[in-house]
């Protein structure tokens, strides 16, 4: 992945550059780094890859909680 890619990819995840090296525990200029690169270290990539993973978990688990009080409230 090139670092414009990953930029590109960051972005379309819904974070800035600042944003997800909070996420991180990094400083943002080690991704604006990673975004000028020729070549991105596959780790940046996955790193991604498991927040979207992790907000894409929680939301479920909500959506379930959720599904879970209605349920409870109509047998109630």
């Amino acid at each position: 992945m090139t670092g414009k890619e990953f930029e590109k990819a960051i972005n379309a995840a819904g974070y800035s550059q600042r944003k997800f090296a909070e996420l991180l525990g990094v400083d943002r200029k080690t991704i604006g780094a990673r975004c000028l690169a020729d070549e991105v270290d596959s780790l940046f990539a996955y790193a991604l890859l498991g927040v979207l993973a992790e907000n894409s978990a929680r939301q479920l688990a909500d959506v379930v909680d959720l599904m879970g009080q209605k349920c409870h409230n109509q047998t109630a």
